[in-house]
Parts: C-alpha cells; sequence; structure tokens
C-alpha cells in the first residue's frame, strides 16, 4: 500500500492492494471502515483536464453514469455499487467485491468448453445481458477477464461496465482529438465500436468472440481468417461442435453489424432451436432405423388393417354399380327388330327386356307339376290357383 492511501479514500475506504491498472485508471481492493472491514472494489478514474467548464462536464457525466450503475446493480449477477464521490479532481467508485474467478483463470484451469458447457454459459450470459440492454444500457468491454464465477452460487457475474468510462473518453477527444481513447478490447470489439459507433449488437459481437475463445482456448485476435469471406477460422481448433452452434456463432461475430444478430432474444430463440433438434424422443414411431442399404431385403407380406378389410368390399360394389350405371345409360343399337310369328309358343324378346330384367326382375312363371292320380295327398310342393280350379285334374 503505497503513501498515498495510509488515509481512507473517501474517509471511509482502506486500500488494501492494487489489482488493475488501464487506460482509464486503476482498480483497488479495500475494506470499508464503517462496515467492520467489509471488502469492496474501488475504481480509481483518473481526469487530466485542468479546464473548468470541462470539469463541471465531467462531473455531471460521472454522476449520471454512476446512477445507471446503481440501477443495474440490482441485479444479483452484476456488482452492487455502493459508493461513487469526487476527490481531488479524480472520480471513484465504490462497488461490491465478487468473491470468484474470472472467465480467462477459469480456462487456463479446465480448458476448452465443449459444446454442451458453451451452450449452458450462452443461456446464462446472454439472459444477463438481456436485462443490461433491457435498461438501455451498452456493457462495451465484454470479454473473459470481465466475466466471472461467483463462488458462493456458481454464477456469472458481469463486471467493469464501459459506460461510466464514456466521460473520460469524451474529455480526451476534446483535449487530443488526433489520439482519441477507445473503449473495447482488440480482439473482442467489433470495427464499430472501435469507430465511436457502439450498438446494442457490439455487446453480441464481444459475447460471440469470447465464445471462440472458451472452445478454441485462443485470442481470436490470434486466429486466421478466410482470405475470400474475411470469416473466422475457429472450428478446427475447437472440440466436437453441431452445425448448428457454428452457424450460431459465426451469426454473433459477423464483421457487418447488419448480418449479425440484432437482438439477444435471437440468439435465444435459435439456442432453444438446436437444442430441441437434438432430443429425440425414445419411443418415436416415425423413426426409420439407418440399416445400410445391402441389408434392406423387400418383403410382400404386407398385413391389412381390418378398416381395409371392410373398405374392399365397399369398393367392389361402388365399382360394379358404376359399370352397371354407363351399360344403362346406353342405347344398345338393333338392326333389324324380329318378326313375330302367329304361330310361336313364345313372343321373341325385345331389348327393352335385357335392360328391365335387373331392375325389375320378372317373377318367373311356376308350372304346376301333376299329381299322381294314385295320390291320396297333395305334394306340397304346388299351390293351385283358383284360376285353374276345375281345368286339370290335379285342382279340385
Amino acid at each position: 500500500m503505497t503513501a498515498y492511501y495510509e488515509h481512507p479514500v473517501g474517509g471511509r475506504y482502506q486500500v488494501i492492494s492494487k489489482i488493475g491498472q488501464g487506460g482509464f485508471g486503476e482498480t483497488y481492493l479495500a475494506e470499508d471502515t464503517y462496515l467492520h472491514g467489509k471488502k469492496c472494489v474501488i475504481k480509481k478514474f483518473i481526469y487530466t483536464s485542468n479546464d473548468t467548464q470541462d470539469l463541471a462536464k465531467a462531473k455531471e457525466l460521472f454522476k449520471r453514469e454512476a446512477k445507471v450503475l446503481a440501477r443495474l446493480g440490482k441485479h444479483s449477477q452484476i456488482p452492487q455499487l455502493l459508493a461513487s464521490f469526487e476527490e481531488d479532481n479524480d472520480f471513484y467508485l465504490v462497488q461490491e467485491w465478487i468473491d470468484g474467478e474470472t472467465l480467462s483463470s477459469e480456462l487456463k484451469r479446465k480448458g476448452k468448453l465443449n459444446e454442451e458447457e458453451i451452450k449452458q454459459f450462452l443461456q446464462e450470459i446472454l439472459e444477463l445481458l438481456q436485462y443490461v440492454h433491457n435498461n438501455r444500457v451498452i456493457h462495451r468491454d465484454i470479454k473473459p477477464d470481465n466475466i466471472m464465477r461467483r463462488r458462493q452460487d456458481d454464477k456469472l457475474v458481469l463486471i467493469d461496465f464501459g459506460c461510466v468510462k464514456q466521460f473520460i473518453t469524451a474529455n480526451r477527444q476534446l483535449n487530443q482529438p488526433h489520439n482519441p481513447t477507445r473503449i473495447g478490447t482488440e480482439g473482442y470489439a467489433p470495427n464499430e465500436q472501435l469507430s465511436g459507433n457502439t450498438q446494442f449488437s457490439s455487446d453480441i459481437y464481444s459475447v460471440g468472440m469470447t465464445s471462440v475463445f472458451a472452445l478454441t482456448a485462443i485470442q481470436p485476435k490470434d486466429l486466421q481468417r478466410n482470405y475470400n469471406t474475411n470469416e473466422l477460422l475457429w472450428q478446427d481448433k475447437a472440440l466436437d461442435v453441431s452445425y448448428n452452434l457454428v452457424r450460431i456463432v459465426n451469426k454473433m461475430i459477423e464483421e457487418n453489424s447488419h448480418y449479425r444478430y440484432l437482438t439477444i432474444q435471437d440468439i435465444l430463440t435459435d439456442l432453444s432451436s438446436s437444442t430441441t433438434s437434438q432430443t429425440i424422443p425414445v419411443n418415436s414411431p416415425t423413426l426409420i432405423p439407418d440399416y445400410p442399404r445391402s441389408t434392406i431385403k423387400p418383403t410382400w407380406n404386407i398385413p391389412l388393417k381390418p378398416s381395409l378389410i371392410i373398405l374392399v368390399p365397399i369398393f367392389i360394389l361402388v365399382g360394379f354399380a358404376a359399370g352397371f350405371s354407363l351399360v344403362k345409360n346406353q342405347t344398345i343399337p338393333v338392326s333389324q327388330p324380329p318378326s313375330e310369328s302367329p304361330g310361336a309358343d313364345s313372343p321373341s324378346l325385345r331389348s327393352e327386356d335385357f335392360l328391365k330384367a335387373p331392375n325389375a326382375p320378372s317373377q318367373p312363371e311356376t308350372k304346376p307339376e301333376p299329381v299322381p292320380e294314385n295320390s291320396s295327398e297333395p305334394s306340397g310342393q304346388f299351390l293351385c290357383p283358383d284360376s285353374l280350379k276345375g281345368k286339370i285334374p290335379s285342382c279340385s
């Protein structure tokens, strides 16, 4: 601990050690003397301008961005803002200390993530980032060093938001227009962000590049790109990954923001579809075993369902009725009708007789069988009509 911090910062926070330093300032681990030495993190932002008006603008912007952090800190996976103040023209943020391990450290210890692990990571970090975006805030510096896994519950925590750094960036661009300070990290920040046109999809790009690092254990800036398409070549450096996951990650890291995912929800939807599409029901009746073609032999023993057995006779009857209807509606040509002979025993048959027979069959005339005269009982096979009684011997 340097002599500068022999006294508590802000009259309350005793610095223990420096834990980080960057282009915007320094980060310290400290203890809150008002809360029995509870650990906290202090971020010091160094302001270099001596212009009174610029300092007043910086103070106003700092207060506004501090309020944003205070609102975001209500989420359990974002460090809570404990205090913000200005001291000796420097600006300080005091945040909750997270007892955990950065994603960078975890990957060095455990190695590459497989597909299932990266899907779980994306699901959790994207839901957290969706909360940030819903509050109209862009993180601006998502990378493995700014994602922690909390030991208490194994949850991911998003730290070191770049929104508060904007007031310093604005000041430096006024004083050094030819040497602007950029918010973001090489390899993780997209081109539009490095050009000063940060969008919500810029955070999506950063999460995608973080996923590439988690899958390959190689920094994105060290990976090659396709000469023709400029596509990042990372798949062969990862463990076995599916086409769906490759497609999702590649869309997240599109260089052209117009072809990139625009919202977090779109990614979550594709992730959900990717997960369910690989889940196959065990007893699915539509599955066909993937046998080799040479082992499949044709068979003709096709069992008929009961419904087909019932329908076959119906189809036959319908076909017969349709055919008969066609025959009925046709006119049978007769070249010369046969002449009736007066002495003939029976009249000649006409074409109408054939046509009428199926629809109105005539009752065949039953000729009586003569009963033997010596028979005393009727045969029981013939009933004598009244018109024949007395005319033939068998009718009395």
